[in-house]
């Protein structure tokens, strides 16, 4: 894997899935600065229920169409079928594409961060567990607001 800061203010992304897990993507793209947000979901999550809406909603089942001229999509639907043929519709069309129930059907997978207006650090597990990347992001975390 090749790690990149990525800016993302000016990319189109896509957000197939309105769970918590594509909640949780929408979030932090958000806080990245992403600006043009598509989530393709026939429900959204009640966490979206508090949010300012700086994305736009798409109220229905996931169509390929729902791709065109996208940047980065991401596939966080509850079915691993349906991310499967999300991510094969991604790549054919050359779109980066991030499988959340999946990794080896993504060509890019998130890290956990500690983020401020001074540093970011990235932890990562190569997509493979998730939750030791959360909890050694913690740990550092925690180093470094006693030591730093």
């Amino acid at each position: 894997m090749y790690p990149i800061m990525l800016n993302v203010r000016n990319l189109s992304i896509a957000i197939i899935g309105g769970g918590k897990i594509a909640y949780r993507k929408y979030k932090q793209l958000i806080k990245c600065g992403a600006k043009k947000i598509l989530i393709v979901s026939p429900q959204l999550s009640d966490l979206f229920d508090n949010d300012v809406k700086l994305f736009t909603w798409a109220k229905n089942e996931y169509d390929k169409n729902y791709l065109k001229n996208k940047d980065i999509v991401f596939a966080c639907t509850n079915s691993a079928e349906l991310n499967k043929r999300i991510s094969s519709d991604a790549k054919t069309l050359r779109i980066l594409v991030n499988d959340t129930s999946y990794k080896a059907n993504s060509n890019f997978y998130n890290m956990a961060t500690i983020q401020d207006d001074k540093k970011l650090i990235g932890v990562s597990t190569f997509g493979k567990n998730p939750v030791l990347a959360k909890d050694i992001k913690n740990k550092i975390k925690k180093f470094l607001d006693e030591n730093v």
